[in-house]
């Protein structure tokens, strides 16, 4: 039997974006500091054990504590098909930027009101045959 797998077991999500968020024109080295914090999470995973691809969705609700225009999250082997801010009524579309391989950052045209909004990215993936992170394959007796 073959079969797709996630780990963390625990939560999809946290296989695909990280729990915190950073505000900051240049990627992170190593943690994501606390200037935006996430409050909820909706996502969605398309999975077929016969592809070698995934897609999805995730909304994250977040509190911004100070303006700014990019946004940093974790996020390995993603190509985001399009990203988008709304707060207010208003909604801005984002460019990635990809610094770092474990981080995805989101830039807008125009800052980011201080408050609560809502990013919404959909994004593609490779499952991974050759190691047992994110989102991977994995072949059970030979099937």
């Amino acid at each position: 039997m073959s079969v797709l797998l996630f780990r963390p077991c625990a939560s999809a999500l946290l296989a695909v974006f990280g729990c915190s968020l950073c505000l900051s024109q240049t990627a992170p080295k190593l943690r994501l500091p606390d200037t935006v914090a996430p409050t909820s999470y909706k996502a969605s995973l398309t999975l077929d054990p016969a592809k070698p691809d995934f897609s999805g969705a995730i909304t994250i609700n977040v509190a911004i504590k100070q303006p700014e225009d990019i946004i940093w999250l974790n996020a390995t082997n993603l190509k985001v098909q399009d990203a988008s801010f709304v707060s207010g009524g208003k909604t801005l579309a984002a460019k990635t930027l990809a610094d770092q391989p474990d981080f995805l950052g989101l830039q807008f045209p125009s800052q980011l009101p201080a408050g609560s909004g809502q990013i919404t990215i959909h994004y593609t993936g490779a499952v991974r045959q050759q190691d047992s992170s994110g989102i991977f394959h994995m072949v059970d007796n030979g099937n």
